[in-house]
C-alpha cells in the first residue's frame, strides 16, 4: 500500500497537471547544475558544490533574466572578494575589529540593496554576504585567505557560466510572449469596462442629447454613444473602431 506522501507526489506528477513549461525549466537547472558539479570536480577545485548552488540560485524562467542575474552576481562576488582580501590581512589580529567591519559592510550593502528596486540590487547583496563567507572562514589561517577568495570566485564563475550556457541554449524563453499576452488581456479588460460603463450611462440618459441634439429611440447603440459624448466629431464610434484591434488580442 503506497505512503500518503508518495500518493500526493504521485498526484501532482499526474500528465494532467505537469506544466511543460516548469518541466523543461526544472530540466534544464539540472541539466546546469550536474555540468558545473562535473567541471568543479574535474578542474579540482575547493568546494564543487558552490558551483551547483550557484545554479539553482541564478536559474530563472527567462533566458534573459539568467544572463542579468548571473552578471550582477558576478560582480558582486568579485566586489565582496576585493572587500575580504582588504580587511582581513589588516584586523586579522583584531577579532573584534574584524567582525565589526565585516559586519557593518554586510548591513550596508544589505541596506543599499533594499533601496535600490531594480535587478542591480542583487549585486549588493551578493557584495554583502560574500565577504562573511570569505572573512570568516579565513580568520584561524589568514594566510589562505587570497586562496579562498579566489576560490569562491572561480565556483562563482562556473555556476553562473553553466547555468548561462545551458538557459540560453537549451529551449530558451524569452519574456516577450507572456508580456505581449498580459497587455493584451489588460488592454481587453479596460475596453470591455469602458464599454460596459458608457452603455449603461447611455440607457439611462433621457433622449435629449447633452448639447440638446434629439436622440431617437430607434437610434442604434453605437450612434447615441457617439451623440452624447462627442457629437461634434464626426468619426466611426469608438466602439466598432477599437474592436477589431482587441479581436487580435
Amino acid at each position: 500500500m503506497p505512503s500518503p506522501f508518495l500518493s500526493r507526489l504521485l498526484a501532482t506528477a499526474a500528465p494532467g497537471r505537469l506544466d511543460p513549461k516548469w518541466a523543461l525549466f526544472s530540466s534544464n537547472s539540472f541539466i546546469a547544475a550536474m555540468l558545473a558539479i562535473y567541471f568543479a570536480f574535474r578542474l579540482g577545485l575547493e568546494r564543487p558544490y558552490w558551483a551547483m548552488l550557484t545554479v539553482y540560485l541564478t536559474a530563472q524562467p527567462f533566458a534573459g533574466a539568467v544572463r542579468s542575474r548571473a552578471v550582477y552576481r558576478f560582480v558582486g562576488t568579485l566586489l565582496d572578494a576585493c572587500v575580504a582580501l582588504a580587511l582581513v590581512p589588516i584586523l586579522v589580529d583584531q577579532p573584534a575589529l574584524l567582525s565589526v567591519a565585516v559586519t557593518a559592510w554586510a548591513g550596508l550593502c544589505l541596506y543599499i540593496s533594499l533601496q535600490d528596486r531594480t535587478p542591480r540590487s542583487y549585486a549588493f547583496l551578493l557584495a554583502g554576504y560574500t565577504a562573511t563567507t570569505i572573512a570568516f572562514s579565513s580568520v584561524n589561517v589568514p594566510a589562505m585567505v587570497f586562496v579562498t577568495a579566489l576560490s569562491r570566485v572561480e565556483e562563482i564563475l562556473l555556476g553562473i557560466g553553466c547555468a548561462t550556457l545551458v538557459h540560453t541554449l537549451l529551449f530558451p524563453s524569452d519574456v516577450t510572449t507572456p508580456v505581449l499576452k498580459s497587455l493584451c488581456a489588460a488592454l481587453s479588460d479596460a475596453f470591455a469596462r469602458t464599454t460596459d460603463v458608457l452603455c449603461a450611462r447611455v440607457d439611462k440618459a433621457p433622449n435629449t442629447g447633452v448639447h440638446g441634439l434629439e436622440m431617437s429611440p430607434r437610434m442604434p447603440r453605437s450612434r447615441k454613444l457617439r451623440s452624447a459624448s462627442s457629437p461634434t466629431i464626426h468619426s466611426p464610434d469608438a466602439a466598432d473602431a477599437a474592436r477589431p484591434i482587441f479581436s487580435k488580442c
